[in-house]
């Protein structure tokens, strides 16, 4: 399966909350990208459009050569000219239309189902009667798209004749109908990069409203994200056919059908299916790899029978919004993954909040002024370069244990400063990094800055409470009892529950993780079950502060960045079952280094709150409907991070810092906090600071369910100030001799080049022998030099050989060929 990374999303998220039709979403997206990677974005102007199109022999439409879907990028060395997806003089021999994939040179490569095309006028009794088809059929127009014409589930020749008679267009596609699901498959330059599957339109019971009320509020919700809308007339018409009636009231669950026409155009729904895909149909597209590798984007419609998958349409200029913004599961920036192909050394590493509008004010002035105009970082406002978290580090280890020091490691080794390892007389890890001024000592993940006393004083969570009221920062009230006080926690309850509103908190005194915790408890005999499940230990109650939960990291007295965690969480799509959305949503999670070892569990408490709630685990939820499994916002029991760093209020910045800085010989600390709107006034809400971490998780600020990844780790190594080091690239080939083949050797050396981040490859040679190319910071690649003479356990090195490596190839990471 050859499938293309998915690259950084720095600002996935705000391209998918912009309110921008599908249309113009495809090029701000990828011109936003252009911009997000430093580079120039040249709108072109009518005029110009019109220039290109002649010196390339193009015909000048209207309609196809928009102000602002016509575009060059440029990195001041190479330029780019694209429209909307696609180059604007793509040549790659093969026509891809509707009529072509029929014609016999083509049917067979691509799968597509048996059909003929035909002008309206040529049709008569005799082609009629001459159609070699199978019913049922389907008829579409031949230059038609967005499904507009297009009808489905044709039985008869009876109803063939009376469609196409009705029918505006005047050049028409029949063939059979497919029975399976369809899919929009998204391929970049050959590589395929994501998929949608298009679900036919429909509304899902609640057990209340009508179907027409039902439409009613789709419709509502579809119109407020600038989405097709369900068609009313064509709605009733349908239930018509099938015996049913806008009036019916369906049982809560049931999915009502509106229509047999698939995809968003038509007031269908759209569901990411990059991490679903079924592996016939990956390896069908597989097999149109070289064909389409000169193609910057095509979009492969495909309908799956659950056996075979067959080719209704090549798009070679494919609209990305469905896969920008489904309307259920999280999608992919299939935008950043064309323009990362077309500028392969470039990074994510710049931020302008005015880009949006930087764009449409550039197509606007475009249009009036009949220019060329063009944007880069010398015309952009509030440029702002922040710490970037490069995923690609990080993305091939699968959930490692110790995946916060890694990430310190790699850090360090990209900042050319040498790492030293051991285990102290207790049997403890420790490990040291150097730089040209000083040497830091680690425990764990904290550099000795961080005092013991400190620690142990942080993993006190009533003398943390203590000190921070001391200092003036706000806490939750509570009390500390062992597991024989229940009738002191009683009576504590009674006393704090003055206000009917008031819920409590029970948590382990020495828990961490969010392991134990027990949250919302607003009566006696709640409390009293919540302690009894606790272990023999002092346990600590206190008020549950209502709002979102939120870890601010602050390193040496300074604000970083913020997470906002949300309880774990499926959202329907009108289709799964809930144990089934629980299924998708794992696998996603495996994808990520950092909740994949967090897995959504339906366990006994969560299928009882969700019989609380009225559904059990076979229940179908609409389209879009959000149902929480879980009350504690925490990773550790399947919870999703956001970053928020940037919205996050002067006040609450001062806040944490005024934390940090009430302890004395503290490194770095990551701070749970408590409020409802993080970006408003502290002053304004209720707000409380519940713990201290010391030797908190780097992991959920690089790797973040939604929004920007953060660089912690780099933001620790930075803090340090160990001394400049020679940054110096170093390019060697290394040829190992010796018992190095069948022990491990490749997979050992992937290991120790990803740690020191240095790019490459390491193959064996048919001879026995093992070659290795690196490149990387003179200390790490002579660090690996030093490595590949002790090998790996099992291997016996009998001698290397290095030379310099001149060819001019570059690497954008270590693998084993």
């Amino acid at each position: 399966m050859n499938i293309l990374r998915q690259p950084e999303t720095r600002l996935f998220e705000r391209i998918k909350n912009e309110k921008i039709n599908s249309s113009s979403l495809c090029c701000h997206a990828i011109m936003l990208s252009a911009l997000s990677r430093g580079l120039s974005v040249t709108i072109l102007s009518s005029q110009e459009i019109s220039n290109r199109c002649e010196f390339h022999g193009l015909k000048y439409r209207n309609t196809y050569h928009q102000v602002g879907h016509v575009f060059e990028i440029s990195d001041g060395k190479k330029n780019h000219l694209l429209n909307k997806s696609k180059f604007f003089h793509d040549d790659t021999g093969f026509n891809f239309s509707k009529k072509n994939i029929k014609d016999d040179s083509a049917k067979e490569k691509m799968n597509s189902p048996k059909g003929v095309s035909f002008k309206k006028t040529d049709f008569n009794s005799k082609f009629l009667s001459s159609l070699e088809l199978t019913y049922p059929l389907v008829l579409k127009p031949l230059f038609g798209s967005m499904g507009r014409g297009v009808y489905t589930n044709i039985k008869t020749p009876e109803e063939l004749e009376n469609i196409v008679l009705s029918s505006d267009a005047k050049d028409l596609l029949v063939e059979e109908h497919i029975i399976g699901d369809e899919y929009r498959i998204y391929m970049v330059a050959g590589k395929l990069y994501g998929s949608v599957r298009r679900n036919p339109v429909h509304v899902i019971g609640n057990g209340k409203d009508d179907v027409e009320s039902l439409i009613n509020k789709k419709n509502k919700s579809k119109k407020s994200k600038k989405r097709p809308l369900i068609n009313t007339l064509k709605a009733e018409a349908y239930l018509s056919s099938v015996s049913r009636s806008k009036h019916d009231i369906p049982p809560k669950g049931e999915l009502i059908k509106l229509s047999d026409i698939m995809g968003r155009s038509s007031g269908g729904d759209i569901t990411d299916t990059s991490d679903s895909l079924p592996e016939y149909i990956i390896e069908r597209v597989d097999c149109y790899a070289d064909m389409f590798s000169k193609n910057l984007c095509i979009g492969l419609d495909v309908i799956g029978n659950g056996e075979e998958a067959f080719i209704l349409e090549v798009n070679r200029r494919p609209q990305l919004s469905s896969l920008l913004t489904p309307d259920n599961g999280v999608g992919k920036n299939i935008a950043d993954a064309i323009v990362e192909h077309l500028y392969p050394n470039s990074r994510l590493a710049y931020f302008c909040k005015d880009d949006i509008a930087i764009i449409k004010n550039a197509i606007s002035r475009a249009k009036r002024k009949n220019q060329n105009v063009t944007i880069n970082n010398t015309t952009r406002k509030n440029r702002v370069i922040d710490y970037i978290c490069n995923d690609e580090h990080y993305i091939y280890y699968k959930s490692p244990l110790n995946i916060n020091r890694l990430m310190l490691y790699r850090e360090a080794n990209e900042r050319g400063f040498s790492i030293t390892s051991w285990k102290n007389k207790s049997g403890s890890t420790r490990w040291s990094i150097t730089g040209s001024k000083k040497s830091i000592t680690f425990r764990e993940n904290m550099p000795s800055i961080t005092t013991h006393a400190t620690r142990h004083l942080t993993n006190n969570k009533e003398k943390t409470k203590n000190k921070l009221i001391q200092n003036g920062i706000k806490c939750p009230n509570g009390i500390i009892i062992n597991p024989s006080q229940t009738g002191k926690a009683l009576e504590w309850f009674e006393s704090q529950a003055i206000d009917s509103n008031f819920m409590a908190v029970v948590k382990p005194f020495n828990g961490s993780g969010g392991r134990g915790v027990i949250s919302k408890i607003s009566d006696k005999a709640t409390l009293k079950k919540a302690i009894k499940s606790l272990p023999d230990d002092n346990i600590i109650i206190e008020e549950h502060m209502k709002g979102s939960d939120h870890r601010l990291f602050v390193v040496n007295g300074k604000f970083h960045f913020a997470i906002k965690r949300h309880p774990a969480h499926i959202v329907g799509d009108g289709v799964s079952s809930i144990e089934d959305l629980v299924k998708i949503k794992n696998k996603a999670r495996t994808c990520n280094p950092y909740t994949g070892k967090y897995p959504i569990i339906l366990d006994e408490s969560t299928l009882q709150r969700l019989q609380e709630i009225g559904y059990n685990a076979s229940a179908i939820l609409n389209s879009g409907e959000k149902v929480y499994l879980q009350t504690i916002a925490n990773i550790g029991a399947g919870g999703d991070s956001e970053d928020i760093t940037e919205i996050v209020h002067p006040e609450f910045i001062k806040i944490a810092e005024a934390v940090h800085k009430s302890f004395e010989g503290l490194a770095f600390c990551g701070i749970d906090l408590i409020t409802d709107d993080i970006s408003q006034p502290a002053q304004s809400q209720q707000y409380a600071v519940i713990e201290v971490n010391a030797n908190c998780d780097l992991a959920m600020h690089h790797f973040p369910t939604y929004g920007s990844p953060r660089n912690a780790a780099g933001a620790i190594i930075d803090s340090l100030s160990l001394g400049a080091q020679d940054l110096s690239i170093l390019a060697r080939k290394i040829t190992i001799y010796g018992k190095v083949q069948g022990v491990g050797f490749r997979r050992w050396m992937l290991n120790k080049a990803k740690q020191k981040s240095i790019r490459g490859y390491v193959k064996n040679l048919s001879d026995g022998r093992v070659e290795a190319v690196v490149f990387g910071t003179n200390l790490a690649v002579n660090e690996i030099i030093r490595d590949c003479h002790q090998g790996c356990t099992g291997s016996s090195v009998s001698y290397i050989s290095i030379e310099d490596f001149n060819e001019e190839t570059t690497f954008d990471k270590f693998n084993i060929r």
